[in-house]
């Protein structure tokens, strides 16, 4: 459950630009929201430039114009060339999606985590399959953070 006052930078919506996903509450999927802002954002914004940003983010005053940038991407010029920057939405999504799978089946399901079949039946997603989602996820994560990264030099 939420804590009053947490902002998401990201939302189901978003998460789906990048990857396929059922129909997901958002009660389900925040906590990991939030988990990937403090815990994959913040090392790369630092403590100062995370709490000024998460204050900031959804301010209209044009001061605040770098920080939407940031979230929503925009095309900038690196070393001569124009980089289309896709914005922290990307990043975001894919360590949400990391940590939702690794975790969702130990906490909401009795069986571990499965893969859904007809009906109410489900069998269980073997340890290397398992293995291969999520680290194909982290690394999309890793991939997305190095261009915030290379953004934000």
């Amino acid at each position: 459950m939420a804590i009053p006052g947490d902002k998401y930078l990201i939302d189901v919506e978003d998460i789906k630009r990048f990857r396929p996903l059922a129909e997901v509450d958002a009660a389900r999927i925040n906590p990991y929201i939030l988990e990937a802002q403090s815990h994959d954002l913040r090392p790369i914004l630092g403590d100062a430039l995370y709490s000024d940003f998460m204050k900031n983010f959804d301010n209209t005053n044009v001061l605040y114009d770098h920080y939407r940038d940031l979230l929503n991407g925009k095309e900038y010029t690196y070393q001569g060339y124009t980089v289309a920057y896709e914005g922290l939405r990307e990043m975001l999504a894919y360590f949400t999606l990391h940590r939702f799978v690794v975790m969702n089946g130990i906490h909401f399901s009795r069986f571990g985590t499965v893969r859904k079949l007809n009906g109410e039946k489900s069998e269980p997603v073997s340890t290397e399959e398992l293995r291969m989602v999520t680290s194909d996820l982290k690394s999309n994560g890793i991939r997305a953070a190095s261009l915030v990264t290379k953004y934000l030099t």
